[in-house]
């Protein structure tokens, strides 16, 4: 298979000379324009605009409004849920796992920093709960069953 490879020619004229603008009247696109066109600004040395300008209308960053107070960007999103939401998953399962709610999809699968249980709902298992925060209720409702909330 290598020595096929090896062999492999590209086909006549397949390989194609790019052209040199601006070298004079004989290569075709020389001249005193030198595919630039007559007038305006992106004839002339320089002459180039940046990527967002428009032309002189108004550009977008100035047409959209101003968002105005005090954004924190080290919030911390936290997804509550409910002994509701994981009654089928407590019966099945003795341990709960953050990654194991995203696999089953109770949790949409993301970036969120703390995963929180509520204590809305009953919870009659035994289960241990590993990387969750909890609601006092919700810490007390599984140890007064015999569960663990790590």
């Amino acid at each position: 298979m290598s020595n096929l490879l090896s062999k492999l020619t590209k086909k006549d004229g397949a390989i194609k000379k790019s052209r040199r603008v601006g070298r004079g009247y004989g290569s075709t696109a020389g001249g005193h324009t030198a595919t630039r066109g007559m007038k305006g600004q992106k004839s002339r040395s320089g002459g180039k605009t940046r990527v967002w300008f428009e032309g002189g209308q108004t550009p977008l960053v100035r047409r959209l409004p101003y968002r105005k107070g005090f954004r924190n960007h080290n919030k911390k999103d936290v997804v509550s849920i409910s002994f509701y939401d994981l009654s089928d998953v407590i019966e099945k399962n003795d341990k709960i796992t953050p990654e194991m709610l995203m696999d089953l999809g109770i949790i949409e699968a993301g970036l969120y920093s703390d995963f929180k249980i509520l204590s809305n709902g009953k919870i009659t298992k035994k289960v241990t709960f590993e990387g969750f925060k909890y609601s006092a209720k919700a810490k007390e409702k599984i140890e007064k069953v015999g569960g663990v909330a790590n």
